[in-house]
């Protein structure tokens, strides 16, 4: 009898010892679990924090690209003035040119004014001559 009793302990004892272990191993099991999921969840704050690093990249991409085409067009702007300048000095150079011949003609007309008064003049005392030498010799010619 007490050895069946003893039996009865030591299979109860084993029983009990089994059922501590599927416990234990349920336990394990489940703190795997916990850790698969933890382990998902950090990959999952990776991957989100690589996908805002991108977006960060990419913004600040975007943002280098603007301040280049600003860049440009401020290039494109000063390039423009500096078209317009130049323009606008050939158009001063073209009207000063204009002016110095508008001059150098008015000069010519002056000179030329002057040769036909000169012409003239010449014209006048040759004429003069003409007279006298007329006058002269008809004097001449009437009293002696």
């Amino acid at each position: 009898m007490l050895f069946l009793i003893i039996k009865l302990l030591v299979l109860l004892l084993l029983l009990l010892l089994l059922l501590l272990l599927l416990l234990l191993l349920l336990l394990l099991l489940l703190l795997l679990l916990l850790l698969l999921l933890l382990l998902l969840l950090l990959l999952l704050l990776l991957l989100l924090l690589l996908l805002l690093l991108l977006l960060l990249l990419l913004l600040l991409l975007l943002l280098l690209l603007l301040l280049l085409l600003l860049l440009l067009l401020l290039l494109l702007l000063l390039l423009l003035l500096l078209l317009l300048l130049l323009l606008l000095l050939l158009l001063l150079l073209l009207l000063l040119l204009l002016l110095l011949l508008l001059l150098l003609l008015l000069l010519l007309l002056l000179l030329l004014l002057l040769l036909l008064l000169l012409l003239l003049l010449l014209l006048l005392l040759l004429l003069l001559l003409l007279l006298l030498h007329y006058y002269y010799y008809y004097y001449y010619y009437y009293y002696y």
